[in-house]
């Protein structure tokens, strides 16, 4: 239900221009993705949880701010959700909201093997991706205000690759972390942490492995090479 996926696209007023039930006030924007809750946890019963992933802010002119992701997350846990991870910004807008860190448009440019797509992230790479420095737990003002909100689990996932911010979320009420280049540098991140509590990372937020999405050679640190 984040970053610019179809039932992201139904709750953002922005993108949802229907005019049926589907469309238009709060209530009916919400109509799909509540409906897709209920539906999922009849279908799994007690055999899974069932886990929204959402937006803080949608990073977006015209999109949804964190006082309208309050209603969204106390909406869905009314209807049933077994935890709320939360997230920000849109893949079709300025990604550095969501990743922060060094641009990786130059790289994504190298990679690409259209021509045409080249010369496009290359003369508008810019548009997409702005620099934004990382700091640890970058979402972590907006994601407190829905741990204000709803007793529902919640997955804290935002800055997250040093023990001491996991230990800081958690602190903060969050059941759970989520985690993504801290893991793609070390798979093994919780065993070595587990091992020595003086571990360290060593990502170094360069975003490299965000432009080998679409690489034959999948997602890898390229620091581990």
């Amino acid at each position: 239900m984040g970053h610019g996926y179809l039932l992201n696209q139904f709750l953002s007023p922005d993108h949802n221009r229907r005019r049926d039930q589907y469309g238009g006030n709060e209530d009916n924007r919400m109509r799909l993705p509540l409906s897709v809750v209920t539906e999922v946890k009849k279908a799994v019963g007690n055999n899974a949880a069932v886990i929204a992933k959402i937006n803080l802010d949608d990073a977006a002119k015209h999109g949804l701010r964190i006082d309208d992701y309050l209603v969204i997350g106390r909406r869905l846990e009314e209807a049933g959700i077994d935890a709320i991870v939360t997230s920000g910004g849109r893949s079709s807008g300025d990604t550095s909201f969501m990743f922060r860190g060094d641009n990786p448009i130059p790289a994504m440019a190298r990679l690409q093997k259209n021509p045409i797509s080249k010369i496009a992230l290359k003369l508008f790479g810019h548009m997409q991706y702005r620099a934004t420095p990382y700091h640890e737990l970058y979402f972590m003002d907006m994601a407190k205000k829905l741990r204000s909100v709803v007793d529902c689990p919640l997955v804290y996932l935002g800055g997250v690759s040093s023990p001491a911010s996991a230990i800081e979320a958690m602190t903060e009420g969050f059941e759970f972390v989520a985690m993504g280049r801290a893991l793609i540098k070390d798979p093994s991140f919780m065993n070595n942490l587990l091992q020595n509590s003086e571990y360290r990372n060593g990502c170094t937020h360069c975003n490299q492995c965000v432009a080998l999405v679409y690489s034959p050679t999948g997602v890898h640190c390229v620091l581990n090479q």
